[in-house]
């Protein structure tokens, strides 16, 4: 039994597709159990069935915290199911939260009678030091960075933490997973490792600036990373890693450097990028995709965002719609590597002729390229702090005041949220959303996921995929039937419980 129970909740229908290790628990916990602090997760995306019973048996232990990582949107929603329960049958133990949502919105987070304490960034720190100071028995919090608390019904906010995790990979707890319960699109054999944090650029819509402050990146080593690498192939026999930096090509020359090492080293493994930016592939020559193309790169995900000049200053993008399309048509040239773009629509200022030219470049970015993949559509999230987040205020955005109302921002039913949105609009947006993820043919390609519900949307995806081509030529947006299917059919995936057809051992 634990003196620390961590839990990660459940993201939605898209933990049927992408399920990750808990990295953000992970590192918050190598410091705790470096102490000697015992230290439990609970992954109720692994549990949902029985997630009520686990979480049970482990307060019969009476640990002193609860702690959850919790991500704006549906996360939410689940995250206050687990903290109300319990509260209801552990009120002695302190919950606390951590993670994007809560390090963003401290006040309106902390202002919840569930919710005892808040981690505001790098979590190792101040998680093993609240740890400390509750089995001491004192209350004295003040001196914990990056903690938000309450004290005679007022909240109490200690000064700031660095903003990322320095913890040598030797000491991430990975043994308080099961790794083998983790997969991308069915395949198991896949390691998440991030190699560096935080994303120098200030992009108006992100939550980097906010997370990382100043603009800060820091990067681990090419030789710390190709031995984080070294020792995954080792203990967990991977075949795949998939680095989910914010930015990884920060520094071109370490990115070389890591690759280089990686091609001596001869692994039969193969690698994902995300957080791949236009203007650095622009910059990027052709030894380098050579050298990507070697050692096996065979997924980077680009954030083009927008094919409107116009949005992407607004978005302080610092890119041009010329340096996508000449990006786009120097990748085809590496047709091992296959880019993934990420396309944003529903922002504010944004009218129906910009949200049109973003859809002429995906059906032009899969036209040049066959080898592409729009990853999907993706719908505004106002980001409080952020540029943008202003802007939408300006234009008749309610700020929500609760984490309830925070809960209902999914991605495809967030555009409903936003008053300078037009009916025609936010049809358009719902419409393109679904072609978008059917226009090319990264379903049937990447989905390794044996079963039936799974076989019926390759098959869906198939058949749909003229369909979708057509809406995305001629702009047509009327009759959306298809995006209450696929609505219908999230909720389905959602509310299975038996997902233990991922969970085989390898």
């Amino acid at each position: 039994m634990a003196d620390i129970l961590l839990i990660f909740p459940r993201v939605g229908y898209g933990d049927l597709f992408i399920k990750d290790p808990p990295l953000a628990l992970l590192y918050a916990s190598s410091i705790a159990v470096k102490d000697g602090f015992t230290v439990k997760i609970v992954d109720q995306r692994n549990c949902y069935k029985n997630w009520k019973q686990i979480i049970e048996d482990e307060l019969k232990a009476k640990p002193m915290i609860a702690g959850l990582s919790v991500m704006t949107g549906r996360p939410i929603h689940y995250a206050i199911e687990i903290s109300k329960f319990i509260k209801q049958l552990a009120p002695k133990t302190a919950i606390v939260w951590g993670g994007h949502h809560p390090t963003i919105l401290p006040e309106n987070t902390l202002d919840n009678p569930f919710i005892d304490f808040l981690i505001r960034g790098a979590g190792s720190i101040p998680l093993a030091a609240l740890a400390e100071t509750l089995r001491n028995s004192n209350d004295a919090f003040d001196d914990i960075p990056g903690l938000s608390y309450k004290k005679n019904q007022k909240l109490i906010h200690n000064q700031d933490i660095i903003s990322y995790e320095k913890v040598p990979f030797q000491e991430i707890p990975y043994h308080l997973v099961d790794m083998n319960s983790y997969h991308r699109l069915g395949n198991k054999n896949i390691f998440v490792i991030m190699t560096s944090f935080g994303c120098p650029h200030d992009c108006s819509f992100c939550y980097a600036p906010l997370i990382y402050r100043n603009r800060r990146w820091a990067a681990d080593s090419p030789q710390r990373t190709v031995d984080h690498m070294q020792m995954a192939i080792n203990r967990f026999k991977v075949d795949s890693f998939s680095i989910i930096d914010d930015n990884f090509f920060v520094d071109m020359k370490r990115a070389k450097d890591i690759f280089e090492m990686i091609k001596e080293k001869r692994w039969k493994v193969s690698f994902q990028l995300r957080g791949v930016r236009i203007d650095d592939l622009d910059r990027m020559n052709d030894e380098m995709l050579l050298l990507m193309e070697d050692v096996n790169v065979r997924h980077i995900m680009i954030g083009a965002e927008s094919a409107s000049d116009r949005i992407l200053k607004l978005m302080n993008k610092k890119i041009t719609i010329n340096q996508i399309i000449r990006v786009s048509r120097k990748l085809v040239k590496y047709p091992k590597i296959v880019p993934m773009y990420n396309l944003l629509t529903g922002i504010p200022g944004e009218v129906l002729s910009d949200m049109k030219k973003t859809v002429d470049l995906m059906r032009q970015l899969v036209k040049e390229n066959p080898c592409c993949e729009i990853s999907m559509l993706e719908h505004f999230l106002p980001l409080p702090g952020t540029k943008l987040f202003t802007i939408a205020k300006e234009k008749g955005f309610s700020e929500p005041q609760t984490l309830e109302t925070w809960s209902k921002f999914e991605s495809e039913t967030r555009a409903d949220h936003y008053p300078w949105l037009t009916n025609k609009q936010r049809r358009y947006i719902r419409i393109m959303q679904v072609a978008s993820l059917f226009i090319d043919n990264k379903i049937k390609r990447e989905i390794k996921i044996k079963r039936f519900e799974i076989g019926m949307l390759v098959l869906f995806s198939y058949l749909y995929r003229f369909i979708a081509r057509f809406r995305v030529k001629f702009h047509i947006s009327v009759l959306p039937a298809e995006y209450y299917m696929l609505r219908c059919f999230n909720r389905l995936i959602e509310k299975m419980t038996n997902l233990d057809f991922i969970h085989k051992k390898r």
